[in-house]
């Protein structure tokens, strides 16, 4: 029997100057309520705001997603950490079911894509921010047992 293991990256006491692409998947199903979705959105704020956001070191990007991800930020947009928190700021709260196997399809598809912004040449990193019950189709769980 696989596992699914979650894990979360705390590094907010300190600065992080490496360059790498890092993808912010987070979760704006209705489980999560309204306070817990501004905290959620502080969280990535606080986190990004601790990297050296820049066109020439780490690029971020961003999907909200509950029935239907959104693109929120590519990786090929301007990056700068006030621009990136700025868009976060902004990010709606969709309420509806949290399917978060649409949202990493969509990571996969659109922002992990040299057509958008990512770099081969850097580390990549997914980060998935959920709370609550999560909606996984068969599909994603078939491909990731092989």
């Amino acid at each position: 029997m696989k596992k699914l293991m979650y894990f979360c990256i705390c590094f907010l006491d300190k600065e992080c100057r490496s360059v790498v692409d890092i993808a912010f998947i987070i979760d704006s199903s209705g489980s999560i309520g309204r306070r817990n979705w501004e905290r959620m959105k502080r969280f990535v704020k606080a986190m990004v705001s601790k990297l050296d956001v820049s066109n020439a070191a780490t690029h971020i990007a961003a999907i909200a997603y509950s029935n239907n991800p959104e693109i929120v930020w590519r990786f090929r947009y301007f990056q700068g950490t006030d621009e990136v928190n700025r868009v976060i700021d902004r990010m709606r709260w969709q309420r509806g079911f949290t399917y978060t196997d649409k949202a990493l399809q969509l990571a996969d598809r659109d922002l992990f894509q040299t057509s958008n912004g990512m770099r081969f040449h850097v580390p990549k990193v997914k980060s998935i921010l959920v709370i609550g019950p999560r909606i996984i189709q068969n599909s994603v769980l078939s491909r990731c047992s092989h």
